[in-house]
């Protein structure tokens, strides 16, 4: 199956190309501004509606869109807060005889991969008449035993404590690691009327609490060592607020460590068991793209990070070290320390630097 990128900003095009090509086998991607007629058969556009003008459904948006796929079956990206062309793609389906489907932003991977594998059967491409409707399979449901059951690495709590000292300042995400390792849903009480529930097995997370109560409470410890734990139960549902774990922690350690990175005071070797969610975080960069894709495929050392790139901050490496162990998409393991010396990264050096193509300079880091 061949995966065509249609209007996708280029930070998601780029995640998605390495997703694609490290996570679904047998599948191949490329960016295209429409498809062409000697595209195969079993190609499926992935087309961002916004990123091509098309964000609400029309009469003329329709058309517009069913001439630019020439044909082709299509995954549509839409606003999560506009369903107008999710409840269009059934009839647009019968219409044209092509299989169109709708996944509302954001997405996770899982969602992604259900998405795409709805649009082949065993290799064999699917009848028009098989529809897709994944504005209902991209929420996962509490409780139910299909949910994704995705293998986080909760238990190197001690590892990236022992690699980032600093990190036991950190409470609040430090109480959440704990809870995590012991691989069983719970809740977390906040206060009287908020709480956090979590589910590792299944790799979800609910709560009632804002974003400025999370900020607020990662950057304070205090009311942490009170805070109670319990087994989830039937309150789970009045939780308003479901968000990938990965996405969750992620975005909560970078509340809770700021901009700064905590010091790294020994080497260690990173695995990402896949890659983290890019379009759903805020404050990823470029360079934790080109660190994660080199990550996913083989083991790399902190060191051995730095010396690859000798020009880039140490700190930033350390960063994403620290993120992907506290999200549970990476396992760390400790080096020895060489004897009579304690591991250090030099610093970056001072200079300004040019611009350059991103996708070059991954290309070149990973071939």
């Amino acid at each position: 199956m061949n995966a065509v990128f249609m209007g996708l900003p280029a930070r998601e095009a780029a995640a998605l190309k390495i997703f694609i090509g490290v996570g679904m086998k047998g599948w191949t991607s490329s960016v295209v501004s429409s498809p062409a007629p000697a595209l195969p058969a079993t190609t499926v556009c992935i087309v961002d509606l916004a990123g091509m003008g098309l964000a609400q459904w029309s009469v003329k948006a329709e058309a517009d869109l069913l001439v630019m796929l020439g044909g082709q079956n299509a995954l549509l990206l839409s606003t999560a807060n506009n369903s107008s062309w999710r409840d269009k793609t059934h009839v647009m389906s019968g219409r044209s005889k092509q299989q169109i489907a709708c996944l509302p932003k954001p997405y996770g991977q899982e969602h992604m991969r259900a998405a795409l594998a709805g649009f082949v059967s065993d290799g064999v491409q699917p009848a028009p008449g098989n529809k897709l409707n994944i504005a209902q399979t991209s929420v996962w449901q509490a409780g139910t035993e299909s949910s994704p059951a995705p293998a986080f690495l909760f238990g190197d709590l001690r590892a990236a404590q022992t690699m980032f000292p600093g990190l036991r300042q950190h409470l609040l995400l430090c109480k959440l690691m704990d809870l995590l390792a012991l691989g069983t849903s719970c809740e977390l009480q906040l206060s009287v009327h908020q709480a956090i529930a979590l589910h590792p097995a299944q790799g979800w997370v609910a709560h009632n609490a804002g974003p400025g109560v999370l900020a607020r409470l990662a950057l304070q410890g205090v009311p942490v060592a009170s805070m109670r734990v319990r087994e989830s139960g039937c309150r789970v549902a009045a939780l308003p607020v479901r968000e990938n774990l990965d996405t969750f922690l992620w975005e909560l350690a970078v509340a809770s460590i700021g901009q700064q990175a905590l010091p790294a005071v020994r080497d260690a070797e990173l695995k990402l068991r896949s890659m983290p969610g890019f379009t759903r975080v805020s404050a990823a960069s470029h360079f934790d793209l080109q660190l994660a894709a080199i990550c996913v495929r083989l083991p790399q050392t902190l060191s051995g990070l730095c010396a690859v790139f000798p020009d880039r901050d140490p700190a930033a490496i350390a960063r994403f070290f620290l993120l992907s162990a506290v999200s549970g998409l990476g396992r760390l393991r400790l080096l020895e320390p060489a004897v009579g010396r304690q591991h250090q990264c030099r610093p970056a050096p001072q200079h300004v630097r040019t611009p350059g193509s991103f996708f070059r300079s991954m290309l070149n880091k990973l071939f």
